[in-house]
């Protein structure tokens, strides 16, 4: 039996993957999966496996912010915006484990999600440096009073 059950949380796991990233599954059947799961007690593996998963995926977006100075701020709101996006998505489908994985005093999937930018963005290496650099050529240009061209989306 726990060859067949571990056989059917990883094709479970599977389906919710896949549901998750590329919209392959309703909302509901994914929230019904994720249910039954908890319900069968693997809601701690898969809120480890959803952590990783944000985690990659907050990794991949950093990867993409380039150090183009200006719009290295633009791209980090964006990876900020699709990341918080993502979170509330994978937080709202998988809720019923979210709330019995807040019993056990573990973070929500939200902080999770917040969390896995942060590291991320910690993670690449010059990417503090550059942030710096591009906060103070911001700040210098409105201290020049060149502000009208620069985005007000990145404030």
């Amino acid at each position: 039996k726990k060859i067949k059950m571990t056989t059917y949380v990883e094709s479970q796991w599977e389906v919710l993957r896949s549901g998750l990233e590329n919209g392959t599954e309703s909302r509901e059947s994914l929230y019904r999966l994720v249910e039954e799961i908890c319900l069968e007690g693997y809601a701690n593996d898969f809120y480890e496996r959803l952590a990783l998963m944000l985690f990659a995926s907050a990794q991949n977006k950093v990867r993409e912010i380039s150090a183009d100075q200006i719009g290295l701020l633009q791209k980090m709101a964006l990876a900020w915006e699709t990341q918080s996006k993502e979170t509330m998505s994978v937080r709202n489908i998988c809720l019923y484990l979210d709330r019995s994985i807040l019993h056990q005093g573990c973070p929500s999937l939200k902080e999770v999600g917040c969390l896995a930018l942060r590291r991320a963005l910690q993670s690449e290496p010059g990417l503090e440096t550059a942030i710096i650099t591009s906060l103070r050529q911001i700040c210098g240009r409105v201290l020049r009073g060149e502000q009208e061209d620069i985005d007000d989306s990145i404030y």
